[in-house]
């Protein structure tokens, strides 16, 4: 009865509330901020409705109490924590309305193109606005005649100067759809409302409304939830089984790590959802997971077991300790840090050691995964130009974030610091071990700074973790990072692996036709210099017709297969609305694949910490 209540109060102030036609208005200049005074009197109320599914709008009632200040900025997130990119989420915003307590309309000016303000009248302002969401993934939201997914920040404002109030929200789903509400957020004695700590805590717990499956399990003392919403469930659909490679994740992880830094967790996945993309998305108690595909398609359970390890050990890495620029995030614009390379690649890294000693992969898929990630890394055509460091810096400018255009030439200018972390930890992993005769690695720096309540406070810099490598290795490690993070040298990995008994060979795999372009479908999207697409004059944007005068269905690499070194071709585009045609001689690429593998000369020392290794430091 008090939720009705409740809800029933904010409809009647809404109704009172303000037009934004002729109330609202851009001011003439910059923004100056209306900072809230923060108070513990302050009080915020929200309410998420969704009363129209196939109208893919959420509605947002805000309360604000307790406070003494005059205006009111209500501000709209332009990016998510976990995703560098600005996607200026305002956008979707409409019917933007405020009342007073006592009732009567208040004036809403909006004063830039992410921040409203109200002029308060009365003990309390109740703002409220609409936005459309209609995607689904691991930044963006939607709601649809299926379910209703809420990711935070593309969903809720917040009250500048209130960012550390508790927040109580009131979950109001559709009616007769009889959907359940899934979310790590903070359960009540009402099946609707829930607590957040703060707004940090309120965006960083997703929220799932629909019909879904759910399954629960623990680990040691932890309980761990798992939600699966299926676009359509085949009944051999391997949900069990999903289910089963959690619990084998978090126990691996628990192991791994000396314990779980969390009370509770919930994994939420999606399948064969759209529109959509595949993605993963790490919280502080929960991650959400989505796959275009199919639970039961070929590959996709072990594509998103592979994305659950990645952001299960985000818990430690990022939403625990992170990056001192990442603590106290501005979701107005863009914050800087040179460490994402730590934060997200050698959490890539770490996810496959997940992997392994939850025995998910074996140790020769394990060693496969680690030359993958080499091979990436030294075949990138940015490789020798921009370091790890610069790469976590620009993330802002990465296009692979942003929607594609045309015109870039990042595909041959830029590294992507998710593989350059991957390799990174690996060989930090390999000469910790060295240096500590196996008894420590790379776990244990991650162990070391999080025992430090200064860095679990305040955040890390890059220089915090090389200090921390340096002291569980007992050995200076400036050239390592200088010439390899915040340089672009490629590193010995001969030296470094073999005295854990591994080597790592270049040149696996066949020999392959230098084409030298990435594609776009039929399109080409990138051209990479010195290549023979790039000597015959190919162009990005050139759609492919023929090869030696055969259709080859706009698949530039399958009409050059079979043609030998040498070879005199043809090749037909579509260029700027008309066919061009020029010749081409095809060029064979030396294998680039690199191989990590075990040294089959190692002595009885490597082999003991190859052992090491593997095992991770988990007792057996």
């Amino acid at each position: 009865m008090r939720r009705t209540a409740v809800l029933l109060s904010m409809l009647l102030w809404v109704a009172s509330c303000s037009s934004p036609n002729g109330n609202t208005r851009r001011g003439d200049s910059g923004p100056t901020r209306a900072r809230v005074a923060s108070s513990s009197d302050a009080k915020l109320t929200y309410w998420l409705g969704m009363p129209r599914p196939s109208s893919h709008e959420f509605e947002v009632k805000i309360l604000v109490e307790g406070i003494n200040d005059s205006q009111i900025d209500f501000v709209m997130p332009s990016w998510s924590p976990g995703r560098y990119v600005i996607y200026d989420f305002a956008a979707q915003v409409t019917g933007v309305r405020a009342a007073a307590k006592g009732g009567g309309g208040l004036p809403v000016e909006r004063i830039a193109k992410d921040r409203w303000r109200v002029t308060r009248r009365g003990p309390g302002v109740l703002f409220s606005y609409r936005v459309w969401c209609n995607f689904t993934s691991g930044t963006f939201s939607q709601l649809d005649d299926r379910h209703a997914n809420v990711n935070g920040p593309s969903v809720f404002m917040f009250v500048d100067g209130l960012d550390s109030a508790p927040i109580d929200l009131w979950i109001d789903p559709p009616a007769g759809r009889k959907w359940r509400v899934a979310t790590a957020l903070t359960a009540t004695n009402e099946p609707f409302r829930f607590a957040a700590d703060d707004y940090e805590d309120l965006i960083d717990s997703p929220i799932e409304l629909g019909n879904f499956e759910e399954f629960r399990f623990s680990s040691g003392d932890v309980p761990v939830h798992v939600v699966v919403h299926q676009a359509s469930r085949s009944p051999n659909s391997p949900t069990q089984e999903l289910v089963a490679r959690c619990q084998r994740i978090v126990d691996a992880a628990s192991r791994i790590m000396g314990g779980l830094p969390f009370e509770h967790y919930t994994f939420l996945f999606h399948f064969g959802i759209h529109p959509g993309e595949g993605d993963g998305m790490e919280h502080r108690e929960s991650t959400q997971i989505i796959s275009e595909g199919a639970l039961d398609q070929p590959g996709v359970l072990d594509d998103v077991m592979d994305t659950a390890a990645h952001e299960l050990f985000h818990a430690w890495n990022v939403e625990r300790l992170r990056p001192v620029e990442l603590m106290h995030q501005d979701l107005t614009r863009e914050v800087y840090t040179r460490s994402l390379w730590i934060a997200e690649g050698i959490t890539s890294y770490f996810g496959d050691r997940i992997s392994l000693e939850a025995g998910l992969i074996d140790r020769p898929a394990f060693l496969r995964g680690l030359g993958r990630w080499i091979t990436r890394m030294e075949s990138a055509p940015g490789r020798s130009s921009m370091s790890a460091e610069e790469a976590s810096f620009l993330t802002w400018l990465w296009e692979r974030r942003n929607p594609r255009h045309d015109g870039s030439n990042q595909a041959n200018t830029w590294v992507n610091y998710y593989v350059e972390g991957a390799v990174l930890g690996f060989l930090l992993d390999a000469k910790i071990r060295t240096a500590t005769q196996g008894e420590s690695g790379l776990v244990d720096v991650f162990r070391r700074m999080m025992e430090d309540e200064d860095l679990m406070r305040e955040g890390y810099r890059g220089r915090d973790f090389q200090d921390a490598v340096e002291a569980v290795a007992g050995l200076r490690m400036d050239s390592f990072f200088e010439r390899y993070a915040r340089g672009t040298d490629v590193p010995p990995y001969g030296d470094i692996l073999r005295p854990i008994g591994l080597v790592a060979t270049h040149g696996g795999g066949p020999m392959a036709s230098a084409v030298g372009v990435r594609q776009d479908g039929e399109r080409i999207a990138s051209v990479r210099p010195g290549t023979a697409a790039a000597r015959a004059g190919l162009h990005p944007g050139d759609t492919v017709l023929r090869v030696g005068g055969k259709n080859v269905g706009g698949d530039l690499a399958k009409g050059l297969r079979g043609l030998g070194e040498g070879t005199l071709t043809t090749v037909t585009v579509r260029r700027n609305g008309r066919e061009v045609t020029m010749p081409f001689v095809v060029r064979k690429a030396a294998p680039s694949n690199w191989i990590v593998a075990p040294d089959p000369n190692a002595t009885e020392e490597a082999v003991r910490l190859r052992e090491k290794f593997f095992r991770c430091g988990v007792p057996r």
